[in-house]
């Protein structure tokens, strides 16, 4: 998205990461070999675990268990789980959450290993997301994907699809593997390979969890405060003093418009000080006007309203175009005097002895 925004010509885009609650979304929920091994067992938080996985395979805790969670509904292509357990007869699926296409995924799924618990929350939900051993998501259209970060913060490896914001997530066959939208044999083949290696199982689940870690809401602040906001800040002030300097030389550049008019008027008459005065305007003009253009392209004055907008300075705009052809007589008629008369109206005058 951010690059989209770029190619537009959007400038100072920045990305507020997402951030979810590592600790809510933990492996000590589920209990699991590869984290006691390394953390020891909490034996109250090992039964909730034990319970929540009899619970979710419908009683048959050492089948592999795939869970879902999220939105029911047609565009999370939910269906094609179903070839999954096909390919997977000793597998279990839980699917948790509600929404609009539930009744016809219960048809669809009916006679299959799956369960569909409706809708889970607080620790039931973190022990659910824990207590399986695979997450898929066949959905090609996320955006986000907090589901797929809690769900590697509980030390599940997901198995997603190569389409969204999920690749952004996912470092394939290191965090967790991803597929092509609709190949079921491909995720059939990803889920066999966690579950059959327990060793490789292990290594995914930790590299899953520590990237998480990378997504928690204290890392997304932390980048926000420590230098995203700094950086709005340095962005903000070097707005303001490029509109401040834009703003002085219009006004400056209006000024000598309008005086180098007069003193052309003046010169026409034979004044040589308005001559002289008009040729020093003249030289202003052409160097203001090469500094506004300069400053009217960078980012930082691009875009404003009120005083600075096309609207308000189509006065000047205007100005500038009428007295055009004024301004490129007496400047022609000069340089002819100049030429003619061979003197400078720059020169001072010779001094004479009165006798």
């Amino acid at each position: 998205m951010k690059e989209e925004f770029e190619e537009h010509g959007v400038p100072r885009v920045e990305v507020w990461n997402k951030g979810i609650d590592t600790e809510v979304f933990h492996p000590k929920f589920g209990a699991k070999p590869w984290w006691t091994a390394k953390q020891g067992e909490d034996a109250e938080m090992a039964t909730a675990a034990r319970v929540m996985r009899e619970r979710l395979t419908e009683g048959n805790p050492e089948s592999p268990l795939l869970i879902y969670v999220g939105r029911l509904g047609t565009e999370k292509r939910l269906r094609d789980l179903k070839d999954v357990l096909a390919r997977l007869p000793d597998a279990r699926l839980a699917i948790v959450g509600k929404g609009p296409d539930m009744p016809k995924l219960q048809a669809h799924f009916e006679g299959t290993n799956t369960m569909f618990t409706g809708l889970l929350q607080g620790v039931e939900l973190s022990r659910a997301f824990a207590a399986a051993d695979v997450f898929v998501m066949p959905s090609d259209s996320e955006t986000l994907g907090f589901v797929v970060l809690e769900s590697m913060a509980s030390g599940v490896p997901v198995v997603g699809c190569d389409r969204g914001g999920i690749p952004s997530i996912i470092d394939h066959e290191q965090t967790g593997f991803l597929f092509e939208p609709g190949d079921t044999a491909q995720i059939a083949a990803h889920v066999e390979q966690l579950v059959n290696d327990k060793a490789f199982y292990a290594k995914m689940a930790t590299n899953a969890r520590a990237e998480a870690e990378r997504w928690g809401w204290e890392a997304a602040t932390t980048r926000l405060r420590e230098e995203q906001y700094l950086q709005a800040v340095r962005n903000h002030r070097e707005r303001q003093t490029d509109v401040r300097t834009l703003r002085q030389k219009l006004t400056r550049y209006r000024e000598a418009l309008f005086k180098g008019t007069l003193a052309d008027l003046f010169a026409i008459l034979g004044n040589r000080a308005a001559e002289r005065e008009a040729e020093d305007l003249e030289n202003e003009e052409w160097q203001l006007e090469g500094d506004i253009a300069t400053l009217e392209k960078k980012p930082t004055t691009q875009q404003l309203f009120g005083w600075l907008s096309s609207r308000s300075t189509a006065s000047l705009r205007l100005a500038t175009i009428l007295l055009f052809p004024w301004r490129f007589f007496t400047s022609l008629t000069r340089k002819i005097r100049r030429a003619v008369l061979g003197n400078d109206p720059t020169d001072a005058p010779a001094a004479t002895d009165g006798a």
